[in-house]
C-alpha cells in the first residue's frame, strides 16, 4: 500500500478562530503542537520573533516525523501481511504433515491386510487389527480427515 497525501493530511478545515483541523497524521500531530505552542505563548514564555522561530521549528519537525510515521506504516503493514502469510503456511504445513501420517498409516494397514489375507489359511489367522472391519474403520477415518468422499468398502463386504 503506497503512502498518499490523504494519509498525511486530509479533511483540512479552518474555523472562525483560524484553528486548522484535519484527519491526516500530520494534521493530528500539528493540532497537538499548536496546543502546546499556544499554551507557552499564553503563559508569556514565547513572544515576538521567538514565536515564529518556535513555530517554524515545530512545523519542520512535525512534517519530518509525520513522514517517518507514514513510511514506517507501509513497512509495518507489509510485515503484518508477511507474518500472516507465514502463519498460514505453517498451519497448512502442519495439516500436511498430519495428512501424510494418516496416509502412511493407511498404506501400512492396507499392505499388512493384503499380506495377511493372501497367506492366511483361514480368517481366524488374520490379526484383529487388520481384519476387514478394522481396515474399513481406518480407511473411513483417513478419508474423512482428508475430506475424500468415496465408499470405504469397494468390494462390497
Amino acid at each position: 500500500m503506497a503512502i498518499t497525501m490523504t494519509d498525511f493530511t486530509r479533511n483540512v478545515q479552518v474555523d472562525n478562530d483560524n484553528v486548522v483541523t484535519g484527519d491526516g497524521i500530520f494534521d493530528d500531530m500539528m493540532e497537538a503542537v499548536n496546543t502546546h505552542i499556544k499554551a507557552q505563548y499564553d503563559a508569556g514564555r514565547i513572544n515576538g520573533t521567538d514565536y515564529a522561530s518556535v513555530y517554524l521549528g515545530a512545523l519542520q519537525a512535525t512534517i519530518a516525523e509525520a513522514t517517518k510515521i507514514l513510511m514506517n506504516k507501509d513497512i509495518v503493514d507489509a510485515q503484518v501481511v508477511t507474518e500472516g502469510n507465514k502463519a498460514a503456511l505453517v498451519a497448512r504445513q502442519t495439516k500436511g504433515f498430519d495428512d501424510d501420517a494418516k496416509q502412511k498409516l493407511l498404506k501400512q494397514t492396507l499392505d499388512s491386510w493384503s499380506v495377511a489375507y493372501s497367506v492366511a489359511q483361514d480368517a481366524n489367522a488374520i490379526p484383529d487389527s487388520i481384519k476387514v472391519d478394522s481396515v474399513d474403520s481406518i480407511l473411513k477415518n483417513a478419508l474423512d480427515n482428508l475430506n475424500i468422499n468415496v465408499s470405504t468398502n469397494p468390494i462390497g463386504l
